[in-house]
């Protein structure tokens, strides 16, 4: 066994499985507890990164893996004794992130992105073995359609929800959703913080009682 310090790049930006066992629980995100925390401590590491400012790591706890014996041709495949929360939640992060890239145009960042959660090999036949991560069986159909979605309009879709719908009920679906729901909030925020004080003021007295 080996232990130790590990980046993010350093878990995701190999060729290699992280397969949840069946005997797992499902995935039982939920927004208080872990998505809104985790979220809250990107974005206030990102604001340091953007303001010139000293960063530190971010612990996100441990993992444990049990590497499996390779066969030729195979991916080097991990199962996930410990942890498959955390890397779940983060490859959800990930693919929202991604997902928002590409629809920006910021298409450099949506291929960094993808070293993260796709497997790239050539020789490869399974059409799972692309997914860094890949959940115990009640999760699988949920996780593969977030990674085929490409954003959480045609996700929404899949689910048959409203067009504004912050939940599907499903928890793997709900944490990507989260993500593109805390985006449109910031957004919002950032235009109300562009639009001058005195342009609000109008709009408010223009307003219909």
């Amino acid at each position: 066994m080996d232990a130790g310090t590990l980046d993010l790049k350093t878990i995701f930006g190999q060729d290699r499985r992280h397969v949840v066992p069946l005997y797992q629980r499902p995935y039982v995100g939920e927004e208080k507890k872990q998505w809104e925390p985790l979220w809250t401590d990107i974005e206030a590491v990102a604001r340091r990164v953007l303001a010139d400012q000293p960063t530190r790591a971010h612990f996100l706890g441990a993992i444990v893996l049990e590497q499996q014996s390779k066969q030729t041709g195979c991916l080097e495949t991990r199962l996930v004794i410990d942890g498959q929360q955390r890397l779940t939640t983060l490859q959800l992060l990930l693919e929202a992130f991604a997902d928002f890239c590409k629809t920006a145009g910021a298409e450099q960042h949506h291929k960094a992105l993808a070293k993260l959660t796709r497997n790239d090999d050539p020789m490869n036949e399974d059409p799972v073995e692309q997914f860094k991560v890949w959940p115990t069986t009640v999760d699988q159909e949920a996780f593969q359609a977030i990674m085929d979605c490409g954003s959480p309009a045609e996700l929404r879709k899949r689910y048959e929800a409203d067009d504004d719908a912050p939940s599907v009920d499903h928890p793997i679906a709900d944490a990507y959703l989260s993500r593109a729901a805390r985006r449109r909030e910031r957004r919002r925020w950032q235009r109300r913080r562009t639009t001058p004080t005195s342009t609000r003021a109008r709009c408010r007295r223009a307003s219909p009682p």
